[in-house]
């Protein structure tokens, strides 16, 4: 549940952009460069990289590695690498 559903949900309705800025979850005046090729590239050997790692252990660690399963998903997608390579170099050996 997102926390503008939860203000929302306590029944406080109005401006959108003024509740969130008060929540302290949103602020408007901020702006994230969007990553470089690289940076994405690096991210997605890394989380290749500790999925792995997660996949050897020998805790249940289903939850992480769903997370980072995704991440890689979408990191590929983001490099425009179909869907079966990503899948098939999640699994590969780095």
């Amino acid at each position: 549940m997102t926390a503008m559903k939860i203000y929302e949900d306590e029944g406080n309705r109005g401006n959108s952009l003024e509740k969130l800025e008060k929540f302290g979850s949103y602020k408007a005046d901020t702006l994230e460069r969007p990553r470089s090729p690289q940076q994405i590239l690096a991210r997605y050997n890394q989380a290749r990289e500790q999925y792995q790692q997660l996949m050897r252990a020998e805790n249940d660690n289903r939850e992480q590695r769903v997370m980072l399963y995704a991440e890689i998903k979408a990191l590929g997608w983001c490099m425009g690498r179909e869907e079966m390579k990503v899948v098939r170099e999640i699994n590969e050996p780095i």
